[in-house]
């Protein structure tokens, strides 16, 4: 996903995904009472970049999982308020993985940028590839690697192995072979 790919320079922030949002009115949830707006979710093997805004969202989305995403040139993970909740897994981030409000994160093994480095201009997740700014997205010195669990499948559909790359992809050149 490419959040401001035609719209860089217009007014109003991009969001990458977002579970839940906070404005479905309680006559519309089957409880009535809309503490929820989504429970049990999963993202996983996403790459999102170029968002003026987080690349993921929750609000209001309890017991999500965030697994295996590739997140560039966004604001981060936001998990915000207390009705959401997620277990942040695998991801590689280049911003902050964060909860506000009262949000629950539960982090694993992610590669994240702490958010003081974006602003004297540090973009380690960023300088993992050879141009991320035009999406070429192959690795300079070999992926980053973490324990997994086998069988699952990348954005490119490459099978994962009991050790795989941080992020959404092994290689993404598949992902360009694929088209």
């Amino acid at each position: 996903m490419l959040c401001e790919a035609r719209l860089a320079g217009q007014p109003g922030q991009r969001v990458g995904i977002s579970f839940g949002g906070g404005g479905t009115g309680k006559r519309y949830c089957r409880d009535g009472r809309c503490i929820t707006e989504h429970d049990g979710g999963t993202l996983r093997a996403n790459l999102v970049a170029g968002c003026s805004d987080v690349g993921i969202y929750l609000n209001s989305a309890a017991n999500t999982r965030i697994v295996d995403n590739t997140l560039l040139d966004t604001a981060g993970v936001q998990v915000r308020f207390p009705t959401s909740s997620a277990t942040v897994d695998g991801n590689l981030v280049d911003g902050p993985i964060r909860s506000d409000d009262g949000g629950s994160v539960h982090p694993g093994d992610n590669l994240a940028s702490a958010i003081a480095w974006l602003y004297v201009g540090r973009h380690p997740q960023r300088d993992l590839f050879f141009a991320p700014g035009r999406l070429d997205l192959r690795w300079h010195a070999g992926a980053p690697r973490r324990a997994a669990a086998p069988g699952s499948t990348d954005l490119c559909g490459g099978l994962r192995g009991a050790e795989a790359s941080h992020g959404a992809f092994d290689d993404f050149r598949a992902c360009l072979r694929a088209e």
